[in-house]
């Protein structure tokens, strides 16, 4: 018999053809490129059609492909390059490339196999009446079925379209055909999925995994078909007439034949999620062997093993990230960053409205050369008869404070002396340090009107902490600030610092990592307030031309006279660009004190942080967070969305508590998210390499 290869032809099978070299019926060639003879049609799918062909005595498959645009075309290039690199009995042979057939009248897109013998088991199950399969003969095909499975995985392929009618049983030995959707897991395939959510979904219901039916087919999604394929040889059913709860199979039931054990390996190739099924043939290979020879107690830890060492993974993982983090932050490697990121946070809190308790009198260069014309004798920044004519401008309005921010280690004479004693002063001394000799206050000038000017810096040079107490040197006698013996005089009470909440930095406060030698004394961090203090120079008042503001300027406020010159320029978090701008000491010392004076009258919060525990806790649930949501997502799309919202919610979350006054760690936090994402990712690809 010669069977008709031409689409069109009305009577393919006609007996006449029998040794003819053309169809009697269509007149079309019966030899495909002059070797192969149609003998009968063997099947026909969705997008090929197989023929039993004889060549040169030999009987072998053809398959015509009946689709030809161009996605079902590149389908049929890839069975047969599947084909061409897979070496196995259980795989059929490619006796030809894919080649095009001209005829006359039509084109034919071929490939041509070795021809299994056997049935198939959808027809074999047929006739057996739907008898349900053993369990000793489900180990033995699975395991065989598994074999193929590793040779087609390990070569990067998954199948795609498992199911009874594509296993071959060939004597004792099963044979998987139909690759014509079988699909090379490349980098490519990754990005598909990724960027594009998907790839083209091609299934058959009721085999198909629910991954595979959104188009993200996996090597798991093989194990899935595989699973329900065994459904139905131990059950003897279709599996869309068995019910289903929680999107699993329920098919126990109707395989009574079966061990609890061979059940769990079938549920756990079932599994809905691709996350919980075996990562990979050799965890079914043991479970099978365990099953045979009865080792029923390794199966549970198998089974189960994928999740709770997944789990197991991202916890150890994100704990190790977190004491990876932690420990670099406690050598001070990331203090400069935790700074950095404290200024900008504070430089983009509100703008607050002005202190107006607190009134400025600048000394600067003009001022200096003003008091020159006027013939004072000037030692430093100011001379005695121009602070005698500021007192005596001064103390008709009845200020609250004068604090004089110039050192003045020498007496007052007799006249400013007896001024001076008859108001609320504070002076400022300082104590011998590394760098600077010791500089002592105004001779004869009471205790409890000293404060001492020392100002912390750190290792940028920035001022952001407030020292408030520390132990009286022999020449600057004193055991509190300047900022704080004024802000005590203002508000005429000693200031419990604790009860205004003044949180005390230790070596390892908050963002800080500091040297033994620095953490000395009450500091606390300086709030700075966004705001500019009311302020005017020496020489508007000595001249007369504030007379007529002077009482709204002065009465019941902080007057603060400073001097303003390059030896007390200071840098601060508000210190940017490539120029950055200093602040005078006496502005500084106005923030400081304006901090104290809101804390207790405002009740203007301070700036505090969390505690050592609480702070490797949150770096722990960054470090989680990150690994869930980014990692673990299907798409790249997601991904990306994380990426962005992940450090927006850090950076957001960490800038709201500190605008509520609690400094919070941004830095190591972020270093924890961008190191699990890092390794999370790394260890994806190795693991689906």
């Amino acid at each position: 018999m010669s069977y008709c290869l031409n689409p069109s032809c009305e009577n393919p099978s006609d007996p006449e053809n029998a040794n003819q070299e053309c169809c009697q019926s269509c007149g079309c060639h019966l030899l495909v490129n002059d070797r192969y003879r149609g003998i009968r049609k063997l099947g026909e799918g969705g997008f090929g059609i197989t023929y039993e062909v004889d060549d040169k005595g030999t009987s072998k498959v053809l398959k015509v492909l009946q689709k030809t645009d161009a996605k079902s075309v590149a389908l049929f290039k890839r069975e047969a390059k599947v084909l061409k690199e897979l070496k196995h009995p259980g795989i059929p042979k490619l006796e030809d490339d894919y080649f095009i057939y001209q005829a006359d009248i039509y084109t034919l897109h071929c490939l041509v196999m070795e021809k299994i013998e056997g049935l198939n088991l959808e027809k074999w199950l047929e006739q057996q009446d739907n008898q349900s399969i053993t369990e000793a003969q489900a180990i033995a095909w699975l395991s065989q079925l598994i074999d193929i499975l590793e040779v087609l995985h390990q070569k990067r392929f998954f199948h795609r379209d498992i199911k009874p009618s594509n296993i071959m049983l060939r004597q004792n030995q099963m044979v998987l055909i139909d690759f014509g959707i079988a699909r090379e897991l490349t980098g490519k395939y990754w990005e598909e999925i990724h960027d594009k959510g998907a790839t083209t979904k091609i299934n058959t219901l009721p085999y198909a995994s629910p991954e595979q039916m959104e188009g993200k087919a996996r090597y798991q999604s093989d194990f899935y078909s595989l699973g329900v394929t065994f459904v139905y040889l131990l059950t003897g059913k279709n599996p869309n007439e068995l019910a289903k709860k929680d999107e699993k199979l329920l098919w126990r039931d109707s395989a009574y034949q079966i061990s609890k054990p061979f059940a769990d390996l079938i549920d756990w190739l079932i599994e809905p999620d691709i996350e919980d099924r075996p990562p990979n043939t050799k965890y079914i290979r043991k479970s099978l062997k365990a099953i045979k020879y009865n080792q029923i107690a390794e199966l549970p830890k198998i089974k189960n093993a994928p999740r709770r060492w997944r789990l197991l993974q991202r916890l150890c993982g994100s704990v190790a990230v977190t004491g990876l983090v932690m420990g670099v932050r406690y050598l001070g490697i990331l203090q400069s960053w935790e700074l950095a990121a404290f200024d900008g946070m504070m430089r983009s809190l509100a703008v607050e409205t002005p202190d107006s308790r607190i009134f400025i009198i600048a000394v600067d260069e003009n001022d200096r050369q003003y008091q020159d014309a006027q013939n004072m004798q000037r030692r430093d920044s100011l001379a005695d008869e121009a602070l005698t004519q500021l007192w005596q401008k001064l103390a008709p309005h009845k200020p609250r404070v004068i604090g004089l921010d110039i050192f003045r280690p020498r007496a007052f004479e007799s006249k400013l002396a007896a001024t001076v004693q008859s108001q609320p002063f504070i002076a400022i001394c300082a104590g011998e340090s590394e760098k600077e000799p010791a500089i002592s206050p105004p001779p004869g000038t009471p205790l409890d009107r000293i404060g001492f000017a020392e100002m912390p810096t750190d290792p940028d040079f920035r001022i952001r902490r407030h020292l408030l107490t520390m132990d009286a040197d022999r020449t600057c006698n004193t055991t509190e600030s300047f900022g704080l013996r004024v802000a005590e005089r203002y508000l005429n009470q000693k200031i419990d610092l604790n009860k205004i909440g003044a949180k005390k930095l230790e070596l390892d406060a908050g963002g800080y990592q500091l040297p033994k030698q620095e953490a000395f004394g009450y500091q606390i961090m300086l709030k700075y307030r966004r705001a500019k203090f009311e302020q005017k120079n020496l020489r508007e008042i000595l001249n007369n031309s504030l007379d007529n503001q002077l009482s709204a300027l002065v009465r019941d406020r902080i007057i603060l006279i400073g001097a303003v010159n390059e030896n007390d320029l200071h840098f601060t978090p508000y210190s940017t660009g490539f120029w950055p701008e200093r602040m005078p000491g006496v502005e500084i010392h106005a923030h400081k004190i304006s901090q104290i004076v809101s804390a207790v009258l405002d009740r203007r919060g301070l700036i505090s942080w969390w505690p050592e525990w609480a702070e490797w806790l949150w770096v722990w649930f960054w470090a989680v967070v990150s690994g869930l949501l980014v990692v673990q997502s299907k798409s790249r799309v997601y991904s990306t969305v994380w990426l962005v919202l992940i450090p927006c919610g850090l950076g957001g979350t960490c800038f709201l508590f500190l605008v509520n006054g609690v400094w919070i760690p941004l830095i190591p936090a972020a270093f924890a998210v961008a190191i699990a994402i890092g390794t999370g990712a790394a260890y994806t690809a190795w693991r689906n390499r």
